[in-house]
């Protein structure tokens, strides 16, 4: 069985308010395209800002029949895979400022092997990459019971299209004007960094010896939805 992408078929595409690709692959079996397509939320090679947003499987080749296996009835199929960035694809009037930034975290006691297969204790630094997002809301009041319960928090669910345990939740922002239609209405602003690797992958102090996980919570109670 042959799966495999279609040369030049990776495409890369931005604008003001979204980021996204396409790939495109063949695989001659049609009845398991489905199986060995890239998954919902599987990231871009190399781009883990991207992940897969949907997959189309398209019949392709010639129609067969096959009285051992009724429910096959193309030779091939062709799987179009589209990635986005799921915080860009959000809402564009949600989203007011993204930041994306290396942090680099050190193994204090981490080991090289020489030529000589010897093992040498030494710090190593790793780096990573996280996004800071903030989100603005014109809300009545300041919801603190749910800002509280949520801050230093990191999601329990999947989120915005972002998986479990990478979205940590930093605080909020309040200043507020006074609308004589309403009366008083605050602008809010929720700030969380995106790390695609996991917020529970990377110490939360300088060294991974002195890490300290981070608890999970649900930001639907913060009413800002899927």
């Amino acid at each position: 069985m042959s799966f495999k992408e279609i040369p030049e078929s990776g495409s890369l595409r931005r604008t003001k308010r979204s980021y996204s690709a396409r790939r495109m692959f063949q695989c001659d079996e049609y009845e398991n395209a489905e199986a060995l397509a890239p998954a919902i939320g599987e990231a871009y090679p190399g781009k883990p800002e991207l992940t897969v947003d949907s997959v189309e499987i398209q019949p392709h080749g010639a129609v067969v029949i096959d009285p051992t296996n009724p429910g096959r009835l193309y030779t091939h199929a062709r799987i179009i895979v589209d990635y986005v960035n799921p915080w860009l694809e959000a809402g564009p009037q949600e989203i007011s400022n993204i930041n994306t930034y290396p942090m680099i975290f050190q193994i204090s006691d981490g080991l090289i092997y020489g030529s000589d297969s010897e093992a040498i204790t030494t710090p190593i630094n790793i780096t990573v990459h996280c996004s800071d997002v903030e989100i603005f809301q014109r809300r009545p009041q300041i919801p603190w019971a749910e800002i509280l319960a949520c801050q230093n928090k990191i999601n329990t669910y999947a989120w915005k299209g972002c998986t479990p345990g990478t979205v940590l939740f930093n605080g909020c922002d309040a200043n507020h004007e006074f609308d004589p239609a309403i009366g008083t209405v605050y602008h809010l602003t929720f700030k969380f960094s995106w790390l695609p690797i996991g917020w529970n992958s990377v110490p939360r102090g300088a060294a991974w010896d002195t890490a300290q996980l981070y608890d999970y919570e649900s930001f639907q109670i913060l009413a800002l939805g899927d």
